[in-house]
């Protein structure tokens, strides 16, 4: 679906309000700092600076980092010698000198980049082979007690020359690999450890700065953490380490390096998570590639795009303080010349500075933002990042509303709904999550929902409930007599039961996860009971029923006379107010890609995909943000390899279980196409898509590589848009295909099987790419109906 942003006119050269000028005034005048770094060859008033460069850095940032000219092998080319047991060390300040006069007498503050850095060790440094062949420092090279001194001189000589001159230090950089390992470092050996192991020396390298400077701001600094990676939860794990151990840590730095695809839709959660641990959060190297050869208006409203949403994401978040972006002209971006070989424009000022639609969409969020619209009472997502024996668990309430539950019994931080993500796990005794006040006003309209997964049917359970006087006002939970969800709301009045339930005609799977959501509707004085998404019970109390006020606690997994739950909760979900049919449905999605000139997931679980190669080609009109995806057969000249297909990960469904997909597709091409697969290892678990010039719902007997195709086809696949809807019911053993809304003939006696690798837009592992269009694909855990399908949204 597109979002409708044009191509604006750049603002009048005479009449700019600068970056910074919006950012202090943001978030109503409890603003932030925006800033750049700078190159110093480009402000060297001995040499051949430009002016306008000069001139410009100095009117539009609050805020400058030398780029690199406080790295380690600029400030001390020469190797030490040592004299009288000490190392005589013959420091080059001259660069980074420059820039922080530069910003002394234009007052800016200072980021020092970095202290420590696996990068920016100096070339007198011995070099080894590395494993791809190419020369590394050799950790070797020195005896364990030099390189700590060598790192001590580095730190304490580097902050004590600029001491109250520089606000803020990136003190180390990039010390995990992708997967959340430890990145191998000349550092390690010097503090030996039963298994390679950094904490020591990062730990050693931020006492020693605020030793030198007891004011500057320490932050660690590192990339590929906007979302949830497995490099973002090891960070957060060593940054929660070195606050429990007194660690002088006061901040988190996102490089946020992005490219033009990018959704972002998981950064305010990260900086919100950071955030919690009492650290400040900080964006310091923005840049968002674009290829050169791009001409559309199209892709500089994409990278415009892109640059907004860190923005917002900033501003979104209280403890976010700054935002420095790395260059701010496509003249001098690193992008093009070091990392990203002709991919240069990265930046939000053309090669004469002229503004970008990037620096438009800046300019505009900060003028414009607004505190985010509270859509619910309260959310607790219940994926927190906790050690599994944390004393002190909360759950936090990321609706904006700040009610966050205390967790009792070690309950967080167990299995989630999908590998990487994690869930609140009862045992159903103790283990509880209770705020401090009430949530929802329980005589008012309401809407509560959870995913829950039981592993205990023998006794009465709760899911979540919100304490009375004495009883639960209302409550969500199993019971064991009829082995069916309730709905349960209590009676103001003593007469009659003191309660009214309406129970599931469904029993719960041990094991299997499950939405369930109770609506309380005032004004047609009904309790009604969705499972999985689907409209499944109601009941409509007497006149009379008055439902009892609440001025207590929500509970989660637990009421106030105990009923503790034995099984897993994930994404519980408070709304003043009744929601639609469509909107439980779309609480149920496992994910949702809206495809409007990004690939990311808006879902619970805010995935962002990835497309190979990186140029996407996209549907939509000139100068507007685009509108669906377009994937093609290959490359369309020599310069630009276009996108073949989008891939998801972590894992997206669980294919050995009930599941929908839901795409929007158009045919540019004849023959047999995916447009949605998920892969095993031999075969991908399902395609939806055209088999044999018809359109398709597939579904091999094993993953393996002679199987028996499960199909269903419905008419003969045509260009236009169409939509499809794969569903695979495992209680029935039945797949079926909707297209255009149209049940096609279903097949029986089918079998699925587990899948647990990528998810592709446009790619099988075992079929022909998709080429054409493709659009809002949405992925349920659960077999859809005609009737729910006919809630999914039409594309617009």
């Amino acid at each position: 679906m597109a979002a409708m942003f044009m191509v604006e006119p750049s603002p009048a050269a005479a009449d700019p309000i600068p970056l910074k000028t919006l950012a202090a005034a943001a978030r109503a005048g409890d603003g932030i700092m925006f800033g750049s770094a700078i190159q110093s060859a480009l402000i060297d008033p001995d040499s051949d600076g430009d002016e306008t460069y000069e001139q410009r850095a100095a009117a539009e940032f609050s805020l400058i980092a030398p780029e690199n000219d406080l790295i380690w092998e600029v400030t001390e080319p020469t190797e030490p010698t040592r004299e009288g047991g000490e190392w005589v060390h013959n420091y080059a300040w001259n660069r980074a000198e420059e820039v922080v006069d530069f910003a002394d007498r234009n007052g800016q503050t200072i980021i020092g980049h970095h202290l420590v850095w696996h990068s920016s060790v100096p070339s007198w440094w011995p070099r080894m082979p590395g494993p791809d062949g190419k020369p590394i420092p050799n950790p070797e090279a020195y005896t364990p007690q030099v390189v700590r001194e060598f790192l001590q001189d580095r730190v304490e000589d580097t902050v004590n020359r600029f001491e109250g001159r520089i606000g803020y230090w990136s003190v180390v950089n990039e010390v995990f690999a992708e997967n959340g390992s430890w990145r191998p470092s000349i550092w390690q050996r010097a503090y030996p450890n039963p298994v390679p192991d950094s904490y020591g020396y990062i730990a050693d390298s931020f006492r020693w700065a605020h030793a030198a400077d007891a004011n500057a701001k320490l932050y660690i600094n590192e990339y590929g953490v906007e979302g949830n990676t497995a490099k973002a939860r090891a960070l957060y794990d060593l940054v929660k380490r070195l606050r429990n151990d007194n660690v002088p840590i006061h901040g988190v730095g996102f490089q946020t390096h992005r490219k033009l695809t990018d959704g972002l839709t998981g950064f305010a959660d990260m900086l919100r998570r950071f955030a919690d641990l009492g650290v400040e959060v900080y964006i310091t190297e923005m840049d968002v590639r674009i290829h050169d050869t791009a001409t559309s208006g199209v892709e500089l409203l994409q990278q415009a795009e892109v640059y907004g949403r860190a923005v917002r994401a900033c501003l979104d978040v209280a403890a976010c303080k700054f935002i420095n972006l790395w260059g701010f002209t496509d003249a001098h971006s690193w992008i093009g010349t070091v990392f990203h070989i002709g991919w240069g424009r990265a930046t939000v000022l053309t090669n004469t500075l002229a503004a970008k639609p990037a620096y438009n969409r800046i300019a505009a969020e900060l003028a414009g933002w607004t505190a985010p619209v509270q859509n619910m009472a309260g959310w607790w997502r219940l994926d927190d990042w906790v050690a599994p024996d944390d004393a002190a668990m909360v759950a936090s309430d990321v609706s904006g509303h700040g009610r966050p539950a205390a967790v009792a019994g070690f309950a967080l931080g167990n299995e989630g709904r999908m590998p990487g993500y994690t869930a609140f796990r009862g045992n159903g005794v103790s283990t509880q999550a209770t705020t401090t006040g009430p949530v929802l006003q329980t005589p008012q309209s309401f809407t509560v929902s959870a995913w829950v997964s039981l592993t205990d049917t023998t006794r009465d359970q709760v899911v979540v409930s919100q304490d009375a006087a004495t009883s639960a006002a209302f409550s969500i939970g199993f019971n064991v007599a009829s082995q069916k969800w309730y709905f349960s709301m209590a009676d103001t009045y003593a007469q009659g039961p003191g309660f009214y339930q309406v129970f599931s005609t469904v029993t719960p799977q041990p094991g299997a996860w499950t939405h369930v959501t109770g609506v309380w509707n005032r004004a047609w004085g009904r309790l009604v009971l969705y499972v999985n998404g689907k409209l499944n019970a109601a009941v409509a109390p007497p006149a009379s029923f008055l439902p009892k006020a609440s001025t207590g606690s929500l509970r989660i997994g637990a009421a106030l006379n105990g009923r503790h739950l034995a099984g897993s909760i994930s994404d519980v979900r408070a709304y003043q107010r009744v929601l639609s049919d469509a909107e439980i449905l779309d609480a149920t999605s496992l994910g949702y890609f809206g495809l409007n000139g990004q690939t990311g997931d808006t879902s619970f679980f805010l995935r962002d995909g990835s497309s190979r190669p990186e140029v996407i080609r996209w549907l939509g009109t000139p100068d507007q943000m685009p509108n669906a995806l377009r994937l093609t057969a290959g490359p369309n000249d020599s310069t630009r390899i276009e996108a073949v297909a989008v891939d998801i990960r972590p894992q997206v469904l669980r294919t050995d279980r009930s599941y929908s997909v839901s795409a929007w597709v158009n045919l540019e091409a004849t023959g047999d196409m995916v447009a949605v697969a998920q892969d095993g290892i031999h075969r991908s678990a399902f395609r939806l898509g055209v088999r044999a010039g018809k359109w398709s719902f597939a579904i091999p007997s094993a993953d393996a590589d002679v199987v028996t195709m499960q199909v269903v086809n419905g008419p003969t696949a045509v260009a236009g848009w169409t939509h499809l809807v794969g569903v695979y019911d495992a209680e029935a053993r039945q797949i079926r295909l909707y297209v255009n809304n149209v049940a096609q003939t279903p097949a029986a006696n089918v079998t699925s099987w587990a899948s647990a690798n990528t998810l592709h837009l446009g790619q099988a592992l075992d079929a022909p790419r998709w080429v054409g269009g493709i659009d809002d694909v949405r992925i349920y855990q659960t077999p859809l109906t005609l009737n729910e399908i006919s809630l999914i949204p039409a594309r617009s």
